[in-house]
Order: structure tokens, then sequence, then C-alpha cells
């Protein structure tokens, strides 16, 4: 060994050993530090989360039961100048009517504004024009009309009145209104798009008053009602209205106000990590009184809640996509897993007590905070519950320990990087200034010989900062790259090979019947997928046909297909009844497709019968129906039942048609119909019929092939950009009986 060599060692072991110790120890006690101030952070977060979860609740509930007297408040004011108006002589004011005036516009309103409305989704937004100086009327028609102009002039004066309100409370009424006995409803802010059979009298916050008229004599107040749609706009609101009594104490009709719910229920700060994922719900106790309320809540059920129930009144940004205005949002029972917790939750708000529990539901785990609102009169039965799911808040410390491991990994990280300078410095004192120079590019060259002869885990020294430096960080930064695009493909190479070999290698042969199929995918593996399965009885002639598509295409496609087809070959030895194994398929589905995807299915059984007809059954799940040569040669149907793996539980319908010899049969994806030439035209279901027709008295693997073929020249040299699937069946006239014979 030269002296060079045993210098460099020297120096080496002198530098290096230290700093490797160092390193050590360092890191060691960082990573026991960094454990103990991680355990800490969880507790302290989760702790103080559940804190603020109990204050907003309690907030949330004092603005709740405020804003609740205060609507209160205006509704009396609001009913007793109803009645002071109705009870004097028609006003000069102008009034505006409904429907001639604010749909036909038969002259011009005062005060319009563009008010935002959300669909019935919540994702859909439009606007409304609204009047914030004038009412609309909506007369009922019939006999009477005068008198109920009459009534109109009256309630114009009305208009002041609402002004006021609004200009105190300007965000927290959506709407206000009388209707009269008469037939007059009078609306503010003014709007039209009532519908055409609108009723006042068949509204929920109506019939309540009228029912609670029934129970009681005289000094009726304020009633609250359950979530209903606004009839005019589809808005989620809740209503609170009260009789109004004229001074002879005769009814002369009800007095409402609307509001939102997601304004009544707002205020958990957007900040919290958590908010998005909050759950703000309006609850009640029934009891034992048969109140209109609770009447009217469970009158789709056809029966009363049981006493001791607790019903959901209301939830924050609640939708109900779906539903019109005839239609009211469902009470749902509000349930915990253990009941006794349920049990617990509703004595302590019985008592007037606020507390916050752990607990699951449907067996997700919650923060649940509850605390009464304590309405007078109420009972103790209302109480505002907040739900955040447990994840949610766990998410926090989670968040926490990756910022500390972090903060020690790039110390970690630093310390390696001065043990590293510290043996480069050691290096470059041992070396000649000509050994600098030559050996970064020997090194890369070495490198890049070995990385040509396959050696994809060589790596080059980075030394210095200069051009030759940043070559060589290039390089190691190119080789991991590399390794993985070539893993890559290597990977998607075997699926698809592995994909291939679950699709069927050859047809099945069934006597009276021309079986065939194929499949194209647009990538190296697909969402596509079709199967045969024998159902043959002693004289075989059953066969099942599977064609199913997998949102997207690719690996994860791919791996969902391949999911369905293990779980279907499972269950269909157990189960031949379509709907039933439909139902079974989408439900062990639903429980792996957590990111997004679902997956469209047809099953079809097919039986050639003795007189060489073919019975057909099928069941869909959101999958195009089979199709004819001819349109009329099937029933008309629609695309069955949701795609699988959506929403579990799901029963699916079956359908049934009757194949005459000579006719044939297609079951496809929309990849077929739905390619596009360069121009983005679609290929469509009229050309694919077309093809069926000139082809209809080959093979079926000829027509398989004259559709592919035929979807290709469409395309005209335009990239593949979905998967195609087909199985085509064709009944072969005589057949049947030649077999036989």
């Amino acid at each position: 060994m030269g002296i060079r060599a045993k210098l460099l060692v020297i120096l080496l072991i002198l530098a290096v050993v230290p700093l490797l110790v160092a390193a050590v120890v360092s890191r060691g006690t960082m990573r026991s530090l960094g454990d103990r101030l991680t355990t800490e952070a969880e507790h302290r977060v989760v702790e103080e989360e559940r804190r603020q979860m109990g204050v907003i609740a309690t907030s949330m509930a004092e603005t709740v039961r405020a804003r609740a007297t205060e609507i209160e408040r205006i509704l009396r004011l609001q009913t007793i100048s109803a009645v002071r108006a109705l009870e004097s002589e028609p006003s000069q004011d102008v009034w505006y009517d409904a429907r001639l005036d604010f749909d036909a516009a038969r002259r011009a309103i005062p005060g319009m504004v563009e008010r935002e409305i959300v669909g019935l989704d919540g994702t859909t937004h439009r606007t409304q024009r609204v009047s914030i100086e004038h009412q609309a009327m909506l007369l009922r028609e019939g006999a009477g009309q005068e008198e109920r102009e009459r009534t109109a002039s009256r309630l114009a004066s009305m208009d002041a009145v609402y002004r006021s309100i609004a200009a105190d409370r300007p965000a927290l009424l959506y709407g206000q209104y009388v209707s009269t006995m008469d037939g007059v409803h009078a609306k503010f802010p003014g709007h039209g798009g009532y519908p055409d059979d609108f009723d006042p009298r068949e509204r929920s916050w109506f019939e309540l008053v009228v029912a609670s008229m029934a129970e009681t004599s005289g000094g009726l107040g304020p009633m609250w009602g359950p979530p209903i749609f606004d009839a005019a706009t589809g808005q989620l609101i809740i209503t609170t209205s009260m009789a109004m009594i004229g001074s002879a104490g005769d009814f002369l009709g009800v007095s409402a106000v609307d509001v939102r719910i997601a304004d009544v229920l707002s205020g958990v700060p957007e900040s919290l990590p958590w908010a998005s994922e909050a759950r703000a719900l309006i609850t009640v106790i029934v009891d034992e009184r048969e109140t209109p309320l609770q009447r009217l809540m469970m009158r789709e059920n056809g029966r009363l809640p049981e006493a001791g129930t607790m019903l959901v009144l209301a939830e924050r940004d609640q939708t109900v996509a779906g539903l019109s205005w005839t239609t009211r949002p469902r009470s749902d029972v509000f349930r915990l897993d253990d009941e006794s917790q349920l049990e617990r939750l509703i004595d302590d708000i019985a008592r007037g007590e606020q507390s916050m529990i752990d607990c699951e539901i449907g067996g997700e785990a919650f923060l649940c905070a509850y605390t009464p609102f304590r309405f007078e009169g109420d009972g103790d039965r209302t109480a505002l519950v907040l739900l955040v799911p447990r994840a949610a808040v766990e998410t926090i410390p989670e968040e926490i320990r990756r910022s500390i491991d972090r903060q020690i990994t790039t110390q970690l990280a630093t310390n390696a990087g001065l043990l590293l300078a510290a043996i480069a410095l050691v290096i470059a004192a041992a070396l000649l200034l000509s050994k600098r120079l030559t050996q970064p590019v020997n090194e890369l060259a070495a490198a890049a010989q070995r990385v040509a002869g396959g050696d994809l885990d060589t790596e080059v020294r980075v030394a210095g900062g200069d051009e030759l430096g940043e070559l060589a960080r290039s390089f190691n930064e190119m080789l991991p790259q590399l390794r993985d695009r070539i893993a890559l493909r290597h990977s998607l190479t075997l699926a698809k090979d592995v994909q291939q070999q679950l699709l069927p290698q050859q047809a099945p042969r069934v006597a009276g019947l021309d079986v065939a199929g194929a499949s194209v995918y647009c990538d190296e593996t697909g969402g596509d997928y079709y199967d045969f399965f024998d159902l043959s009885d002693r004289d075989g002639r059953g066969l099942a046909v599977l064609i199913g598509d997998v949102t997207g295409h690719g690996v994860a496609a791919a791996l969902l297909m391949t999911t369905a087809r293990a779980t279907l070959r499972t269950l269909i030895g157990r189960e031949h009844r379509l709907s039933t194994l439909m139902s079974d398929l989408n439900d062990n589905l639903s429980g792996d497709t957590g990111d997004g995807r679902f997956m469209t299915m047809n099953l079809s059984f097919l039986k050639v019968l003795d007189d060489g007809s073919v019975e057909l059954r099928w069941a869909s799940a959101g999958h195009d129906p089979p199709m004819f040569a001819d349109e009329d040669e099937l029933p008309a149907t629609d695309g069955g039942g949701i795609p699988l793996g959506i929403q579990s539980g799901w029963v699916y319908d079956e359908y049934s048609a009757r194949l005459q010899p000579g006719q044939v049969l297609l079951i496809g994806t929309d990849g077929i119909w739905e390619a596009r030439n360069g121009a983005g035209v679609m290929f469509g279901k009229d050309r694919l019929r077309e093809v069926l027709r000139a082809h209809r008295e080959k093979s079926a693997e000829s027509i398989c092939s004259a559709v592919i073929a035929a979807v290709t020249e469409f395309r005209a040299g335009s990239a593949q950009a979905d998967d195609i699937t087909l199985v085509v069946v064709r009944v072969v006239p005589g057949a049947y009986e030649n077999a036989a014979g």
C-alpha cells in the first residue's frame, strides 16, 4: 500500500469515525424526542378539539335559540300587522300579481334584484328575480275573485312592514307570507315561479296550524314545522307559522316565515380542520303526546313514532337530490350502534344536560357533542347534536407526527451531508490536482458502461458543485426513474398476459347456438370483461353470457374487473336466479370500490328449447340491454339497476325475451357505439345495427370481426379512447334438431 493510500486511510479514520458516532447518538436522541413530542401533541390536540366541539355546540345551540326567538318575535309582529290590514279598508297601494306581473311581466315591478338559488342536489346554481319592495299576490281562481282582489289590496299595505323588517334583519329571513282563508297568498320578497297546482292549504305549515286549531282554543303561538322544499325555488327550508285570529275570534288564515336550514345551523368555523366533515343536527325526542307536528312528520310511515324515539328535524348543508317541491324530506331516526349510549344521550337531553361522547354510527367512529335548546314550553325535547368523524380529528395529530418526522429527517440529512462533506475534503486533500480533474469523468464513463451492461443499481459519487457534479447528480436521479419505468413496463406486460388468460380462450359449443366473443383494450390492461358459464342440463342446452365495463381503464380498472370475475364465478355455482346473483355481486363489490369506481354489467341466461327457439333472460346493472339486428325484435327496457359497487342492498330486476331461429343477438360495451372519428362524431347504435343486419347470415365469429373492423374503419386513424368488448349469439336454424337427431 502506497503512502498516499495510507495517509488517506488515516485521515478517513480520524475524520469519519467521530462523525459516525455522533450521527448515531444524535439519531437515537432525536427519534426519542420526536416520539415524546408526538405523543404529547396527540393527547393535547384531541383534548383541545373535544373542548372546541363542546364550545361550538353550546354556541350554536345558543345562536339557534336566539335566532328562533327573534324569528318568532318577527312572526308575531307580522301576524298582528296582517290582521290589522285584513280588518281595514282596502288600501290605495299598488299590488302585483305573481303570475301576471312577475311571471308574464305585465308591468314593471319596482325593487327587482337577482337572488342566488342552490338546486336540490346541492351543487347546481341559478338566480331568481325577486322584488325587495313589494309582495307577490297569488290569487286562487274561481268564484269570489272580486273579494280576493280586495283582500290583496288590504294586504298591499304590508309592503312597508316587510321592508322595515328586512332593513333590520337582512340576512335572517328567507321569506315571509300570509295565506288567507278566501284564497290569497301574499309572499315577500315578491317573486313568481309558483307551480300551477300550488295550494297553500296543502302545505305542512298551513296544515299544522289548522290541526292545532282543532285541538286547542284561541291564542295559538308560533309553531315550527319539519323541513320542506320551497314551492317556487326548491330551497330546503324550515317554517314557523301561526294562526291569524280576527278581533271577533274568527280564523282569517295563516302567517308564516321561512328560514333556510343552512342559515339556522351556521356556526362551525371553517378554519377548523374538521369543519368540512362536521354534521350539525337539530333533533327532537318524541314524547307520549300525539301532537300535530309529530303526526305530520310521520304521516308517510302510516303511524306515529314510538315515545322516546329521537328524530332528525334538520341538518346543516342538507341536500336531497331527486325530490320535487311537493315531497317533504323524511325525518330520519337518529341512531347509535350502542343503544345504551343512545338511551343515556336522550336522558341527558331530557334533563337539560349537555355532554360529549365517543360513539359509532354504522360502524364509523364519531365524536358526538350534544346540548339541549331549552325552548320555552319545549319540555327539553329538542337539542343540537354535533358529529365529527373520529378519523378527521385524529388526522391532526398525524399531521403533527409527519411534521416532526420531517424535521428530524431534515436534521439527520444535514448530519449525513456534513459527514459526506468531511469525507470529500479528506479525499480532496489526498489527491493530486490532475486526479481531481480526471476522476469524475472516469467515474461517469465507468458508470455509463455498467448501465449499458444492464447494471441499473450503479451510482456515481457527486463531487463539487461545477458542471461535472451537476452531471453526476442528474445521472443518479435518472437511474431510479429508469428502473421504475422498466419495472412498470414489465408489470403491465405481465398484467396484460394474465388478464388475457382470464378471458375465454374459445367460444362454448351449445347445440342450436353459434357463440363468439372478443375484447380489444385501449391500454395494456383494461376494464372490460366477458365470460361464458356452462349451465347445461342433461341435453346440453344451457349457457350464461356475462359482459361488464369498469369505469376508466388501466391497472385499477383491471383489478376491479378481476375481482368481479372471481366473485361471480363463486356465486354462480350456488345461485342461478339472475336478480339474486346480481344483488349478491353488487353487495360484494360495494365494499371494494372506495376510490369511486364502479362497474356496469349485463348477465344473460340462454336456454335452447325443444322447438329450436331460445329463451333469453337477463339482468342489468346500469348496462345497455342486449341488441338485436332489428330494433323491434327486443321488448323495450330501461338500463336496469344501478351499476355495481355504488350502493349495497340494491335489488335488480330480471327481463326476458324469446329468440327465434335466425335471430342475431349482440351484447357489448359502450366503447363500440361511443367510438368517435376525427370529427368527434360517434359510431352510434344505428351503424352497429346496420353491421348486424348486413352479416346476420354469417357465423358469430364473422359478425364479431365485422363489428370491430367497422369501428376501426370509422375511427379513421383516431386513437381508441375506450375498451371494446362484445359477445354475439346467433340462433342457428335447424341446428338443434340436427344435433338431437
